[in-house]
């Protein structure tokens, strides 16, 4: 897991603050509090785009986010 970890500082672009831009197929990085980040791919957007279902490396790779959830959505370049 640590290949896929990489430090806030480091992370393109800026955080994606509207999710209705965000699409299934695209890669993203996902950083909750601030921390350590995981390149990952949508699975799928709510038609509001309140939930996202992101496909993460790891143990369980499908995590559903919500927008009120601590976390930076940044897409990956």
């Amino acid at each position: 897991m640590k290949d896929f970890l990489e430090s806030v500082d480091s992370l393109p672009a800026a955080p994606v603050s509207d999710w209705t831009r965000l699409r299934s197929g695209q890669t993203v990085t996902v950083a909750e509090h601030g921390q350590a980040a995981c390149t990952g791919t949508i699975d799928g957007v709510t038609s509001d785009a309140s939930i996202l279902w992101v496909r993460l490396p790891g143990i369980a790779p499908r995590r559903m986010l919500l927008h009120t959830d601590p976390v930076d959505i940044r897409p990956a370049h």
